[in-house]
């Protein structure tokens, strides 16, 4: 299979608990070969939010960082693969301005909760 365009580094950004969710599905889910090199990022979300700045800025630091952006804040050539909780880090630190996106990354959403969860209406429901 060839790759449209160069070879870009891959972030892969999920939560702590993913892994034990998902386990290695995950990773093979991250393992493309239109990268030059692929990376993971778990994020401790046990004790912080995915709207906590800290956060927020753990993330921006991990992908300037695969990127290998020159750009302050700035995140540049990456393919960003993000799994739920990891899609609402990412679009958290973009929309509070912590860092921002270079229109050559690609961002593969996987799961991201965007606008909820069907789940959260069983909470919603007494049980007998």
């Amino acid at each position: 299979m060839s790759s449209p365009g160069p070879e870009r580094p891959q972030l892969c950004v999920h939560p702590r608990l993913a892994l034990l969710v998902l386990g290695a599905g995950f990773a093979q889910l991250c393992n493309a070969p239109c990268c030059s090199s692929v990376r993971f990022a778990r994020i401790e979300t046990i004790n912080r939010g995915w709207d906590h700045p800290s956060l927020q800025d753990d993330f921006c630091a991990a992908a300037m960082n695969v990127s290998g952006s020159t750009y302050s804040e700035r995140i540049d050539k990456l393919i960003l693969v993000a799994h739920s909780m990891g899609n609402l880090i990412a679009s958290g630190a973009l929309a509070s301005g912590r860092c921002n996106m270079a229109k050559n990354v690609h961002w593969i959403s996987i799961a991201a909760p965007m606008e909820g969860t069907k789940s959260s209406n069983c909470i919603e429901k007494p049980y007998p």
